[in-house]
């Protein structure tokens, strides 16, 4: 039974990756963000109290997951439209990373299993999001 206390804080600037031990699914949350976390962020990466980058909110605080608004934020995570025709789709899932086919499958709510390589992520992919 897991007994740590969850924590709730809004990232302040840059982005924060966080992958799920049960899932192996890495999550990268923006700038504005609000996630959860048994770390107490602010305590241990807060380095600079003119800038801290975590900032602890209440639980009352609904969770986001925002996109960046700026160059100097990080790139959103590629999507794929479902009106694309489906070499273009291939074309596009083929030219992502391993790590932006976990937040693509992700975002879809695709179960990956236990798929670790590129091949069998997109096999994963493909077989769920076939017409």
């Amino acid at each position: 039974m897991n007994n740590k206390p969850i924590y709730r804080f809004r990232i302040n600037y840059s982005i924060h990756s966080d992958t799920d031990p049960r899932t192996l699914v890495n999550t990268i949350y923006h700038k504005g963000s609000v996630f959860e976390s048994t770390i107490e962020l602010d305590k241990e990466f807060n380095t600079d109290p003119a800038k801290p980058k975590f900032t602890r909110v209440d639980n009352s605080v609904p969770l986001t997951y925002n996109t960046p608004t700026s160059k100097t934020d990080t790139a959103p995570t590629p999507k794929v439209e479902t009106n694309e025709s489906s070499t273009n789709k291939d074309d596009t899932l083929s030219s992502m990373t391993v790590e932006e086919l976990r937040q693509y499958a992700l975002s879809e709510e695709i179960d990956l299993g236990k798929a670790k390589t590129k091949a069998e992520i997109l096999a994963i992919i493909r077989e769920v999001t076939e017409d």
